[in-house]
């Protein structure tokens, strides 16, 4: 993926910013950052789904959870109201930190807006941009962290779960995800599952 020396500062910021959660997982027999982490996903699993991302879609990956344990869910109300109020919360965070990022690197305000409004989902349907990033959230979550999701969970919310992310995919982040390298759970939990 081409990047100008700008961006690559931009990345190298988003990715300091994430390396200081204080939140630690295991991978490959060492201690992470848990969004920094997520952040390396969302870009591997970005250079597969796309040959040649632009610029704004690069961003917009490495970013789209940047500093998100500043918001605990615990700050919001329980159920879905407060859910949805939460991840409201964590997208303008999000965009907010992304801007300020960009306007500290000069970035040109329209790719400002551009990445932010991707950050945000703005238009996801709408915007092929937008509605890729999203696939690219729906193929990592089912690489890296659905498996664990249904150690936790029982059958009928994992199955829920996996249903509710089929609907955000595009008919070609569906077609890819038989190119995913899926645990055989998260494959027999999506074989249960009423996809269309």
């Amino acid at each position: 993926m081409e990047q100008t020396d700008t961006i690559r500062q931009v990345i190298r910021t988003i990715d300091e910013l994430n390396q200081q959660d204080p939140n630690q997982v295991m991978h490959q027999g060492q201690l992470w950052s848990k969004e920094y982490l997520n952040s390396i996903y969302m870009t591997e699993q970005l250079q597969r789904y796309v040959p040649k991302p632009s610029i704004a879609l690069q961003i917009a990956c490495r970013a789209h959870h940047i500093c998100r344990w500043q918001i605990a869910r615990s700050d919001y109300p329980t159920g879905k109201a407060g859910y949805y109020e939460w991840r409201k919360s964590l997208y303008r965070h999000h965009s907010q930190i992304t801007r300020s990022i960009l306007e500290q690197h000069d970035v040109d305000p329209s790719l400002c807006d551009q990445v932010c409004a991707m950050i945000e989902k703005k238009n996801i349907r709408q915007d092929a941009e937008t509605q890729c990033l999203v696939d690219v959230i729906c193929h990592v979550f089912l690489l890296h962290y659905a498996e664990s999701f249904s150690e936790k969970h029982e059958a009928a919310k994992i199955i829920d779960i996996l249903e509710k992310t089929w609907k955000k995919l595009s008919d070609r982040g569906k077609t890819h995800v038989n190119e995913l390298s899926i645990s055989e759970a998260v494959s027999g939990f999506l074989s249960k599952a009423e996809l269309s």
